[in-house]
């Protein structure tokens, strides 16, 4: 039999053309002997038509779908890991992770052009970088159709000494939010929490002092204008963290993280705080 190395069915299926991954597709979610739902197996029919999901018949003689994802670990000259904390939509800051840049995996796309794709349109990266290893990581959950869904994640571990294009936001002191009181009396329990969390929000505002945090904007999308004729800043954001700070940050939560983003400001292109030299990047004060 041929073997090949690293390689299981969902992405021997991924790798096919649109009309044999249609054909799978159907022939397994009529074949499978599954929990779902009639309204949930239609819906997925539709979405194999589309392309939008890719559906195989596992060992069991279950349908599941199949959804492939490139994971970028990103390592520094410092030994730091590059992680998305943030998205910008509309000029407005939003909490996210700290997750690792990803992408999901286009109908018969390769992993390496996977990668290619996710360090050019939304890194910003101009060449290559040195891939260490791909590890394969799957993870698997039940999906809202009802179907099995299998998270095939390609996580290439590679080195970047470069920095990263786009603007480093200013930390601006004072400008968080505040935790309001509930109306009824503060219990014990709330006030611990409270504290804690407080302690948490100064313990990153003290390494957002300190760490660079870099917007880099969204090629694909148009620049968004406000009545005044403002663009506004769309795009995510991004840091380089050790083990330490991914703690930090996780222990903030979203609502601690959202705090401290909301003490960051992105800049105008005139003020010179690009990271690497970038044209016709959108900007907003948040």
């Amino acid at each position: 039999d041929l073997k090949v190395p690293f390689t299981d069915q969902g992405d021997l299926v991924y790798s096919m053309s649109q009309q044999v991954q249609v054909q799978i597709g159907l022939t397994a979610l009529a074949l499978a002997s599954s929990h779902a739902t009639r309204s949930g197996i239609e819906k997925l029919k539709d979405e194999v038509r589309a392309g939008k999901s890719v559906v195989i018949l596992n060992a069991h003689g279950h349908a599941e779908r199949v959804v492939s994802l490139v994971i970028l670990n990103l390592i520094d000259s410092e030994g730091r890991v590059l992680y998305q904390i943030g998205d910008v939509a509309s000029g407005v800051m939003s909490p996210k992770g700290p997750i690792l840049p990803a992408v999901k995996r286009l109908r018969s796309e390769l992993v390496a052009d996977a990668l290619k794709r996710l360090s050019e349109d939304k890194l910003h990266f101009d060449g290559d970088f040195a891939v260490d290893k791909v590890e394969d990581v799957i993870e698997e959950k039940q999906s809202k159709l009802g179907v099995h869904s299998r998270y095939l994640r390609k996580i290439c571990h590679a080195r970047h000494f470069d920095s990263l294009p786009g603007l480093i936001c200013h930390f601006v002191p004072g400008r968080f939010r505040t935790m309001s009181d509930p109306a009824d009396p503060p219990t014990e329990k709330h006030k611990e929490n409270k504290e804690a969390s407080e302690a948490a929000f100064l313990a990153g505002q003290d390494f957002f002092k300190d760490s660079p945090v870099t917007f880099v904007a969204n090629r694909e999308e148009e620049e968004e204008e406000d009545p005044n004729g403002n663009r506004s800043a769309t795009g995510a954001l991004y840091c380089w963290l050790s083990p330490s700070d991914v703690h930090l940050l996780e222990d903030l939560g979203d609502r601690g993280l959202a705090r401290c983003l909301n003490c960051l400001q992105i800049p105008q292109p005139e003020e010179e705080s690009y990271d690497t030299e970038v044209d016709e990047y959108p900007w907003v004060g948040i």
